[in-house]
């Protein structure tokens, strides 16, 4: 059961045939502490290697969400509700993999897709902001200016210049 809940699609008979192989015939039911103890270790072992799996998993599938429907309202919670997992456990391992916060990593990658925005289109600048999820300009202009160093009018001129 304890795998089942790190993991919905393990394999139940993996798991079976993991403790039977791992331990239980051949240690636990020896009958001493000392045995269970080192069975329960083991195993511990195990599921420890399936929720790395796991969150690995889940990780890709944040990443696709997020590529998919940056422009909407998402958070570590909604994720962490999605995926059945702790939202501060999320934030932790996805600072691990990704190196910034899941906060800065939406930041950054809405700021890429407003910069192409501005590059391909002749959208007015609280259009595009709009289009990659931000519902306050100002807020946007000073997120751009943090990632791009240029205001997103500066930006479009100085690459508009270039061609």
């Amino acid at each position: 059961h304890l795998a089942n809940e790190l993991d919905p699609d393990s394999d139940q008979e993996e798991v079976l045939e993991n403790i039977r192989k791992c331990a239980f015939n051949q240690i636990a039911v020896r009958g001493s502490a000392i045995h269970f103890k080192k069975f329960v270790v083991e195993f511990a072992g195990y599921l420890s290697q399936l929720r790395q799996n796991t969150s690995r998993g889940i990780l890709g599938f944040i990443e696709k969400d997020i590529e998919e429907h940056y422009m909407d309202n998402l958070s570590l919670k909604s994720f962490g509700e999605t995926y059945f997992i702790n939202s501060a456990y999320l934030g932790q391992i996805f600072k691990k993999k990704f190196q910034v916060s899941f906060k800065d990593y939406l930041n950054n990658y809405r700021i890429e897709r407003a910069a192409e925005l501005l590059i391909r289109t002749d959208h007015k600048i609280y259009i595009i902001a709009e289009l990659v999820g931000y519902n306050n300009l100002d807020y946007f202009t000073n997120k751009f200016v943090s990632i791009k160093g240029k205001t997103p009018l500066q930006y479009r001129r100085k690459f508009r210049n270039h061609f």
